[in-house]
This record gives structure tokens, C-alpha cells and sequence, in this order.
């Protein structure tokens, strides 16, 4: 409900389309439900805005650099997106309620920081798979 209203709200603020990947989500304008990742990654890189509750919509809103409202999940999978959201910067934007939902603004974020944070991440990651497969070899 939570994704419902703050969609609804930036759709007619901003007079967007709602695109969605979920087949219970009724008030979309379109429904992508069981299309490929090649029409996932083409509606991510192309949006204005991604509301998500998703680890790997999330993960490709940062590399494609998209303005991002993420909604708190209760089960166990929701840490990756947490740790994610908190190892570049941008725990600020799990949104744990309603209040925090409708006080969202757009075009808020600091990329360049963010892609600071993540190259650093990134080199930590060849570094560690360039040390394991010396070690293997």
C-alpha cells in the first residue's frame, strides 16, 4: 500500500506512467509481469524514477543512476538491499513507513559520491577474486 500511494502520488505531481514487474500490482499503468531481464534493465535505465522492493532493482537504479525510493521488506532477503543501500551512501532512502513515503523527494542524490563509494567496493572485489584465483593456480 505503502509503494501504492507515493507511485500514485509521484505519477500525478509528475505526470509519469507506473510501469510494474509484479502480477498483483493492479493500478499500474502497464504491467511487465514475466517479461525478460533485457525489458527489466531497458525500463530501469530509462525511468525517471524507481520505486522498489526488489534487491536487483535496487542494485541496477545505482549503476544506471536513477532517482530511488526503496520500500522495507519484512523477510530475510530485505538485508541485502539494506547492506547495499548502506555501503554507498544511501540508507536514507529505505523508507520504512507511510510519513517517511510522502516527505520522498526527488533529485536529491549525489551520484558522483555514490559512484566513489561503489568503485571502492568494486576494487576490494577484483582485488579478492584476483588473490583467490592466484591462490587456486
Amino acid at each position: 500500500p505503502i509503494i501504492k500511494k507515493l507511485a500514485e502520488k509521484l505519477k500525478k505531481e509528475q505526470n509519469w506512467k507506473i510501469f510494474a514487474f509484479n502480477e498483483l500490482i493492479s493500478y499500474s499503468d502497464k504491467n511487465f509481469y514475466l517479461e525478460g531481464p533485457e525489458v527489466f534493465l531497458s525500463l530501469i535505465n530509462n525511468a525517471s524514477c524507481v520505486l522498489a522492493n526488489s534487491f536487483h532493482a535496487v542494485a541496477f537504479s545505482i549503476i544506471f543512476k536513477k532517482d530511488l525510493a526503496v520500500f522495507n521488506r519484512s523477510d530475510k532477503i530485505n538485508t541485502r538491499m539494506r547492506d547495499l543501500l548502506q555501503s554507498v551512501g544511501l540508507d536514507h532512502l529505505l523508507l520504512l513507513n507511510e510519513e517517511m513515503a510522502m516527505k520522498y523527494e526527488l533529485d536529491t542524490l549525489d551520484f558522483n559520491e555514490v559512484q566513489q563509494k561503489l568503485d571502492i567496493h568494486l576494487e576490494r572485489s577484483k582485488n579478492f577474486l584476483k588473490e583467490a584465483l592466484t591462490k587456486i593456480i
